[in-house]
């Protein structure tokens, strides 16, 4: 064989194994994580990721925090991209605010029915229908003054015989404006990837705010609905 040959081997070796080991060194960690990744990291900050095997899947975790009650709007999806209105949702329920979100709702929802139902006295009491806003500004319907949207929104006219335009606000914007109060996130784009290193500074936030249930309370729950692992005391059992 040449010489020549012989010396070529080995540089090019050499060469490949360098560039293996550089490559190996540089290659960043994923931008984004997905709704199985935050799973877990939301079980490790409720102090409940214990409760599973080690081994346990992403999916695992979703569960036990789905038997909670805490989960996207949409079923978890561990495969999927974490948005920030996935994050909102999640990280809002794992904080316990899912009542005061349903309690505002609900609020919201009985304002309607008391305009429509003021607003259809009216029109029978007058024969036509006074404009929504002087209806509103009128104490001797609202003695307390004109009802408001516990979320800010604005009560309109549906243009269908004292009909309101039916608000809806079970979404994420819900539930990233309180979060937004609460100082933990900023109101984003809801459909937008979150950034892992945003996602790591929301659990700081919210671990750092001791706003978490505590992890008894929490396991005493999972022990309520029956669903718990234990650890076995010994390889046999």
């Amino acid at each position: 064989m040449n010489n020549r040959y012989i010396w070529i081997i080995p540089i090019f070796l050499i060469g490949l194994i360098y560039m293996s080991s550089s490559f190996a060194q540089i290659a960043p960690m994923p931008q984004y994580i997905t709704q199985g990744n935050f799973s877990i990291l939301v079980c490790r900050a409720m102090g409940i990721e214990k409760q599973l095997p080690i081994t346990s899947l992403p999916i695992a975790y979703a569960r036990m925090l789905e038997r909670l009650k805490i989960a996207p709007l949409e079923e978890w999806r561990v495969d999927k991209i974490l948005t920030n209105g996935d994050m909102a949702v999640i990280l809002a329920r794992a904080l316990g605010l899912e009542d005061e979100v349903l309690k505002k709702i609900e609020k919201c929802k009985d304002n309607i029915f008391k305009i429509e139902q003021a607003w259809a006295f009216q029109f029978q009491k007058n024969g036509y229908l006074r404009p929504l806003s002087d209806l509103l500004n009128d104490r001797s319907y609202f003695t307390e003054g004109a009802p408001r949207c516990p979320f800010g929104l604005k009560y309109e006219d549906a243009g269908d015989k004292h009909k309101i335009v039916p608000h809806s606000h079970l979404n994420a914007i819900t539930y990233m404006s309180l979060l937004a109060k609460m100082g933990l996130m900023e109101m984003v784009p809801v459909d937008e990837p979150m950034k892992r290193v945003e996602v790591n500074k929301t659990i700081n936030r919210s671990e750092q705010a001791k706003i978490i249930p505590p992890s008894a309370e929490t396991i005493a729950k999972l022990e309520a609905i029956g669903w718990i692992y234990k650890t076995p005391a010994s390889p046999v059992e």
